[in-house]
């Protein structure tokens, strides 16, 4: 028949077409693993799976028609279990039909740029020397989109003439929306260098471009409110573990070391509020927090999606660990084992419990010594040196860090702790009278020391409670 013919004719260009839209998707999305290719991990995997699925369903029903000169039968009502192209476009329309389909292609292909050659150093702006990979990664891109979209609606068209009424009844009325025509790069973005307008669509496309700071729950990032955190240099005492912060995060920034830090310390000694204040001190730093147990799983996801943006740096830290209950098997055998943490990612953990030897022979520590009347002083000090005064009175250090002490003994803090005492501090620094009394104090013959068993009592109660939770 002439229009058999015809048909016929159409769909061998479009069979042709599938086969370079596929020869793209292996290029661009696939790898060889256990003999056999598998789609990357990136973020818009799972649609860009479906896509690949759906242009092997359309090569191989164009080749049944094309042998035997009917495919509207299983067309219009399917034979068997095995999925076709109708049965791929409705779950596209259904599962991602709130953009058209070669704009989740296109973010898939910008995941996979961003991840190669997008942010490299070498990467350019098309203007000035060739990039090979840049080049090789567009050139398939475009036959992904453009042409994938455009065969994919041609072979719909088909498949309508096909049909005995005209329709196929199977299709979702959503499925045109989703065929919505376009490209992957707009006419109007020609004057545009090609590097600038890949860079600007992935910053688009990048989640991490709303903030700073992000939970990490069942692969997802939303991102998160902190409560106000202070500036690095509004901590005070500790002086050993603020230096160790300092130091490793610029190390990190600077330099890209990044073996894992593992903080340890009884609560309230402000371990949290610290690794949080000097990671967002490091510019271009995304802190991301995921649950502990994150701990426990693979972490090979997550690492690979912050890798993928070269253009920022990330702390991943897991905070308020219970490192005597983890199970670290994942972490042992990944981190700093099968799993190479890439240059612009490092690993946080934070615990009120020590770790296990063999963690720790993983990276580095932070160790904060107890809150005791010497920490205490220290932190007074360097509050007073924080306020201007360039050499503080021993005298006015012991009686402000005795009243303290007296203030915790009247139940006005629930706690001995850094945390309770830089609210005595915010308020005595409000006080003008109270600074005038500790001044006049501090004159005295007889100077107040702070009460180092009720140092000794508070930690003794703090260690208790923690024995007694684990």
């Amino acid at each position: 028949m002439a229009n058999n013919a015809d048909i016929k004719k159409r769909l061998s260009k479009l069979r042709k077409s599938a086969g370079r839209v596929k020869a793209s998707f292996n290029a661009l999305f696939q790898t060889p693993r256990a003999g056999h290719l598998t789609v990357r991990d990136f973020d818009h995997r799972a649609v860009v799976e479906v896509y690949g699925r759906l242009v092997d369903a359309v090569a191989s029903e164009i080749d049944t028609f094309l042998e035997t000169g009917d495919g509207a039968s299983r067309l219009v009502e399917p034979m068997g279990s095995v999925p076709d192209s109708v049965d791929y476009l409705n779950y596209l329309a259904v599962e991602y039909g709130e953009a058209p389909l070669k704009d989740s292609v296109s973010a898939g292909v910008l995941d996979v740029m961003t991840a190669g050659t997008l942010f490299d150093a070498s990467a350019n702006d098309g203007r000035k020397e060739k990039n090979p990979a840049l080049e090789f990664q567009l050139a398939h891109a475009k036959i992904l989109v453009d042409e994938g979209a455009e065969m994919v609606a041609s072979y719909v068209d088909v498949l309508r003439g096909l049909a005995p009424t005209g329709a196929v009844a199977r299709l979702h009325p959503e499925v045109d929306a989703l065929l919505e025509p376009g490209a992957f790069l707009e006419k109007d973005e020609a004057g545009e260098a090609l590097g600038d307008v890949l860079r600007r669509k992935a910053m688009e496309a990048d989640p991490f471009r709303v903030g700073r700071a992000f939970r990490y729950s069942e692969g997802e990032f939303a991102p998160v409110k902190l409560a106000p955190i202070r500036k690095v240099d509004e901590f005070f005492g500790y002086r050993d573990a603020r230096e160790a912060f300092t130091k490793y995060f610029a190390a990190f920034e600077e330099k890209g070391d990044n073996l894992p830090l593992f903080i340890s310390s009884h609560p309230g000694l402000g371990k949290t509020h610290m690794t949080i204040s000097h990671a967002l001190a490091t510019e271009h730093l995304t802190i991301i927090l995921p649950e502990p147990e994150n701990l426990e799983r693979p972490l090979g996801g997550l690492v690979r999606t912050l890798a993928a943006r070269k253009n920022r740096k990330f702390a991943v830290f897991f905070d308020d660990v219970d490192a005597e209950k983890v199970d670290w098997y994942h972490f042992r055998t990944q981190v700093g084992g099968s799993l190479a943490l890439p240059p612009n990612v490092t690993i946080v953990v934070a615990s009120n419990s020590q770790f296990p030897a063999n963690v720790l022979s993983r990276g580095r520590t932070v160790a904060f010594p107890i809150f005791d009347e010497i920490e205490c002083q220290k932190m007074v000090e360097d509050f007073l040196r924080h306020m201007g005064m360039h050499n503080p009175p021993s005298a006015l250090v012991s009686v402000i860090a005795a009243d303290y002490v007296e203030e915790y003994g009247q139940r006005l803090f629930e706690e001995l702790s850094p945390r309770t005492l830089s609210r005595y501090l915010e308020r005595y620094n409000g006080d003008s009278e109270k600074r005038k009394r500790m001044l006049d104090l501090s004159r005295s013959e007889v100077i107040a020391v702070p009460d180092a068993q009720a140092f000794l009592d508070a930690n003794q109660k703090v260690a208790g409670k923690l024995a007694d939770e684990s």
